[in-house]
């Protein structure tokens, strides 16, 4: 298919607005149809103008090339159509993904032969989760820890003064009476990914059980202000759920202080739970893991497969140290899922699930450690050539400076810039870099050939929320002359607007 190889990254001046107006209609045919008309006309009103994901210039969200078997996999995969709910529809796939599972725990938490020879295949527990994304994932991480805080007592059946059912049996609010709480956090820098927010509203915790705590210049937790609140936390009555660590920052591809975290944990006796969803990977490269010290200290650890492990879309992973702390979550049916089952089905949000763990297999197989960490390692040294790029210009700022893969920068104006280097900027002059920042991505997005991302975020030099650029490199197939030509394009937008 032609689109699969042409280097740009959409089609040109093709507005939100007209794709919509291709899909008005709202009656299902009345009479059956032909397939290659269907698949004619949706080659031509959705593949021709959609974004190209794979194009070496997309250099600005956290989607990239697939490993070229991922396609003749992925055609076996659904032909099969297993689901990984229990064994009598996921017979051999089931036991595939324990296998990817118990990998991946390896790499994480480094723990013996004798453990994964027992819980590697155990119907009792399980070392992670398999679900559709990473906000499924860090859900799944913050139910097992609010239910394993909120455990019951005694045999559970509440029947006796000693027996009490658990949080998951009675609800939040007796649960958090028979403790003796008064209120219920979940901790973490203000970088926290937005599932979080979703995790604290089904959780029975509202976005205001969310608590987060300032970043520092170099976007990492403040450590000293997040004891603080851990202390005002029990002082007050309030539990705390679990404190979360940030393994490559969504926004600024920041990583937290994880063995820092880890240690207030341990001395405060909470759950520690990492997000590294988008970072996570750096533990296969024999550079950068040492940015990922502590994560092995972690109770419950989140990454993404259709992230940085190059699996196609819909793999999250959430993983628990302890396999048997599953038991907080267990749900079992007498029909189906039986509780001295193999059945993943009893242990994950989610009831009926692809066996999209076997793109996950498969890469952890085929590509290894020595694949995963040539991929990292060239990933964040391809950020760090487009940052000398930007900065040989003379015409553009660090926001971020890049911890591993993702980078952040802003334009500004030619006759700004020399106050910008005396730190002199007034709040008129931010204005007005902010205004240039969002037209020049909004032009350069518009004309399709080259992408970056933008977002807004707060700056701690200037005490303000400031419009930036985003550069995510993930991509095996952009090379430096594709991020020269994305280089270029800005450069020559600026220098058009700079002349109007």
């Amino acid at each position: 298919m032609e689109f699969l190889h042409t280097e740009h990254v959409t089609t040109e001046h093709v507005s939100l607005e007209d794709i919509a107006a291709r899909f008005m209609d709202s009656r299902v045919p009345e009479q059956m149809s032909s397939v290659d008309t269907y698949i004619d006309k949706f080659v031509k009103n959705v593949v021709v103008d959609s974004v190209h994901c794979n194009a070496p210039k997309m250099i600005g969200h956290m989607t990239m090339a697939l490993p070229f078997f991922m396609r003749p996999l992925a055609k076996l995969v659904t032909a099969m159509h297993q689901n990984n709910v229990k064994t009598e529809t996921g017979k051999t796939t089931t036991f595939m993904e324990r296998e990817a599972l118990a990998m991946l725990h390896r790499q994480l938490f480094q723990l013996g032969d004798p453990f994964y020879a027992e819980h590697s295949q155990s119907a009792a527990a399980t070392l992670g989760l398999v679900c559709s994304g990473g906000t499924l994932a860090n859900i799944s991480a913050m139910w097992i820890a609010r239910n394993a805080l909120l455990r019951p007592t005694g045999d559970g059946s509440g029947k006796d003064a000693g027996n009490f059912g658990g949080v998951e049996k009675v609800g939040l609010v007796k649960a958090m009476k028979h403790y003796g709480f008064d209120d219920a956090k979940i901790i973490g820098t203000a970088l926290l990914h937005y599932s979080m927010k979703k995790a604290a509203d089904v959780l029975g915790l509202g976005t205001e059980g969310l608590l987060t705590v300032p970043f520092d210049n170099e976007y990492k937790v403040d450590l000293k202000l997040m004891e603080a609140e851990i202390v005002r936390c029990q002082a007050e009555n309030i539990a705390i759920v679990s404190l979360v660590g940030v393994a490559g920052a969504t926004e600024t591809g920041s990583i937290d202080d994880l063995a820092g975290i880890a240690a207030l944990a341990k001395k405060y006796k909470v759950h520690f739970h990492v997000d590294a969803a988008w970072g996570g990977p750096a533990i296969f490269s024999e550079i950068h893991s040492v940015k990922m010290m502590g994560i092995e200290l972690a109770d419950t650890v989140t990454l993404d497969g259709h992230k940085q492990l190059y699996t196609p879309m819909g793999v999250g992973l959430c993983f628990l140290r302890d396999p048997t702390n599953i038991r907080f979550v267990q749900k079992t049916a007498n029909y189906i899922i039986r509780k001295e089952s193999h059945d993943t089905g009893k242990f994950t949000m989610e009831g009926s699930r692809p066996a999209s763990a076997v793109f996950l297999h498969a890469n952890l197989k085929i590509l290894g450690i020595e694949g995963y960490g040539a991929l990292i390692d060239r990933s964040c040294r391809l950020v760090r050539i487009f940052a000398d790029k930007i900065f040989a210009s003379n015409t553009a700022e660090l926001v971020v400076d890049p911890d591993t893969n993702i980078f952040l920068y802003r334009y500004v104006p030619r006759h700004l810039v020399e106050h910008q280097r005396a730190g002199t900027l007034d709040e008129a002059n931010q204005v007005e870099i902010d205004a240039l920042n969002v037209r020049l991505q909004t032009e350069q997005k518009a004309r399709g050939e080259t992408f970056v991302s933008r977002t807004t975020i707060w700056s701690p030099r200037y005490n303000r929320g400031i419009v930036a650029l985003r550069v995510v490199i993930a991509n095996p197939l952009t090379k430096e002359s594709d991020i020269q030509l994305n280089v270029d394009a800005q450069l020559q937008i600026y220098s058009e607007f700079q002349e109007k």
